[in-house]
């Protein structure tokens, strides 16, 4: 699969589809009451996991009974900083951040405009949600059907890659990716009613427009870099990893550690690119894993017509042995605190 015979017109790397992606992944409503009753719990339980949640029966009354919903909400919820996560026999546990600490003694005072305010501050900085304000200010105004053509479109090209990098992507039958979060019922029941209820967007008939909130919000300066950090099920520091390499025409990779789970993802990964980068991988002097990992990957990639230089640095307790953990590219470039090992990217909190 050549890249270029399909571009992706208004999500331009591989990073920030995979973000949009993990940050939206089975969150299909917005519905308010259900954020707010969810933050009450927390703030007289202390921590939670969603099964408690569930059980509780806070989300009944808002029609989220699946059993599946009280875990995607409190991931929304961690991915806009309200609340906290750990890891407990192999189970995501949460807690309000102080962020979401603020948020509940505002409901708690029924301080409906503080609560307001400190939810907006949260979904804000939302990629699915800011990738769709770009979106509608890059084309004046939109109606849902551009929305999913456009941005569905694109989620659809960059996911069938994610695919191949070994993210979970479950498209339907005979198709490569999804659209999603941008498929009509996502956009029609999240993301439009999200950005509607902080007077983001505007409606005029079945056109939407961005409201003067709305355009100084996108006004804002982004910065150039940017905090990642991923837990477990949740790979925002291998999408990074990812999101280097595709864009890259030469990257040097420095790991001290390789093994053959991230080589294997990448090697049929990188092919999905009509020309694959030249890479320079830097590692310690390779143990067995290692050693097994780089073979495959210059393998696999060689034979697919990339190109692959491999140096190995003394291992411990040489005072020279390799710490450092860097992709860096000639577009985009990361530093990070994990190896290229699943348990790293997977698995760990990074």
């Amino acid at each position: 699969m050549g890249w270029s015979t399909s571009p992706a017109l208004f999500i331009r790397s591989l990073y920030d589809a995979a973000r949009i992606f993990l940050q939206s992944s089975g969150i299909a409503w917005f519905k308010r009451g259900a954020i707010d009753d969810t933050i009450r719990f927390l703030s007289t339980q202390g921590s939670a996991f969603a099964s408690d949640v569930d059980r509780s029966g806070v989300l009944e009354k808002h029609g989220l009974r699946t059993g599946e919903e009280a875990g995607y909400l409190l991931r929304f919820l961690w991915y806009v900083g309200l609340v906290r996560m750990s890891y407990i026999r192999k189970r995501h546990r949460y807690s309000l951040s102080s962020f979401g600490r603020a948020y509940a003694e505002a409901l708690a005072k029924k301080r409906r405009i503080a609560a307001s305010s400190i939810l907006y501050e949260a979904i804000r900085k939302w990629e699915p949600l800011l990738t769709m304000l770009h979106y509608v200010d890059e084309r004046g105004s939109v109606r849902n059907s551009g929305v999913v053509r456009d941005l569905g479109g694109d989620m659809e090209r960059w996911t069938a890659v994610m695919k191949a990098f070994g993210f979970v992507v479950r498209p339907p039958s005979g198709k490569q990716g999804v659209k999603k979060p941008y498929d009509s019922f996502v956009v029609r029941n999240c993301l439009v009613p999200l950005a509607e209820e902080f007077g983001l967007l505007e409606r005029s008939g079945a056109q939407l427009a961005l409201t003067e909130l709305g355009k100084n919000l996108l006004k804002e300066r982004r910065a150039r870099w940017e905090v990642i950090r991923s837990a477990p099920d949740e790979p925002f520091v291998y999408a990074a990893i990812c999101g280097v390499l595709f864009e890259a025409d030469e990257a040097v990779v420095l790991s001290p550690w390789i093994d053959e789970s991230i080589a294997e993802r990448l090697a049929a990964g990188l092919p999905t690119r009509e020309k694959l980068p030249y890479l320079r991988f830097i590692v310690r002097k390779p143990d067995r894993g290692t050693a097994e990992a780089i073979e495959l990957l210059r393998t696999k990639l060689t034979e697919a017509g990339g190109e692959i230089e491999v140096r190995a640095t003394p291992r411990a307790p040489e005072p020279s042995a390799l710490h450092a953990k860097a992709i860096v590219g000639d577009r985009s470039a990361l530093v990070t605190s994990a190896n290229l090992q699943r348990t790293s990217l997977w698995r760990n909190f990074e």
